[in-house]
């Protein structure tokens, strides 16, 4: 794979872990931003899904 191809599936891959990091942490200190962990990994898998699918065009 090209380094840019790299690069450029990091974004959604880091908003995936961003969201799941959210949804299994227990920390208290996140407060109210553990309630949008599933906006956070459906974003995050639409724009993964994007980015595979504008690859193989």
């Amino acid at each position: 794979m090209n380094f840019h191809i790299v690069i450029s599936l990091l974004g959604p891959i880091c908003l995936l872990a961003l969201g799941l990091i959210l949804k299994f942490s227990n920390n208290p200190g996140l407060g109210s931003s553990k309630k949008y962990w599933p906006y956070i990994v459906i974003i995050g898998l639409i724009l993964l899904a994007l980015k595979i699918w504008k690859l193989f065009l």
